[in-house]
């Protein structure tokens, strides 16, 4: 599917195995209360997929982090963070 498809075709279906991705590890972190997830998750603080990974769960970052908390080095991207840190609320992130 993916050899054929155009950019914005090919970036859907990857959004959309993100997502479903992203529910099925919801699916498995609600058995435990005290949880740290640290994920490579190649998403952006504004996608569904972070929305979905970060139900009930404090983004370390936006909790204790301060400035752009780039994750990703890029040229065109300079301050794109695309990975994280998640906890239950059972957790307290320290700074």
């Amino acid at each position: 599917f993916l050899e054929n498809a155009t950019a914005t075709q090919k970036i859907t279906r990857i959004n959309q195995t993100h997502q479903q991705q992203a529910i099925r590890i919801q699916q498995h972190i609600q058995q435990y209360p005290n949880l740290i997830l640290a994920c490579d998750a190649n998403t952006i603080p504004t996608s569904n997929t972070y929305r979905i990974l970060t139900k009930g769960l404090t983004d370390a970052w936006v909790s204790k982090g301060s400035g752009i908390g780039k994750t990703y080095p890029h040229n065109y991207l300079p301050y794109l963070r695309i990975d994280y840190l998640l906890a239950t609320p059972t957790l307290q992130w320290q700074q």
